[in-house]
């Protein structure tokens, strides 16, 4: 299965893997945390006023979709941290 909100959220500018594991932790999918207002998501360990605005008012671009696209043409699929196909060893890896 392919989550294209996983791509959006990438593509918000300071958005890395730290970032995203935690507000997943807090929000539990990609469509809720693009749906949380700024007070919230800048209670998220990591995430500041600045980069709660920008997924607050995140709009997808043309090359976010044409990668979205790319990706979909591909057969890629999306695995979320929290899931049970995610694998185990890479749970374990130190995020910085």
């Amino acid at each position: 299965m392919f989550n294209e909100l996983f791509v959006d959220l990438f593509a918000v500018p300071r958005m890395n893997e730290t970032r995203l594991k935690n507000l997943l932790a807090r929000f539990d999918t990609p469509e809720r945390i693009l749906g949380a207002p700024p007070a919230e998501l800048a209670t998220v360990k990591g995430v500041d006023a600045e980069l709660a605005g920008a997924i607050a008012s995140y709009q997808r671009t043309s090359e976010t979709d044409r990668r979205i696209r790319a990706a979909q043409s591909a057969g890629v699929a999306t695995l979320c941290f929290s899931g049970a196909d995610f694998p185990a060893n890479l749970k374990e890896l130190e995020h910085m």
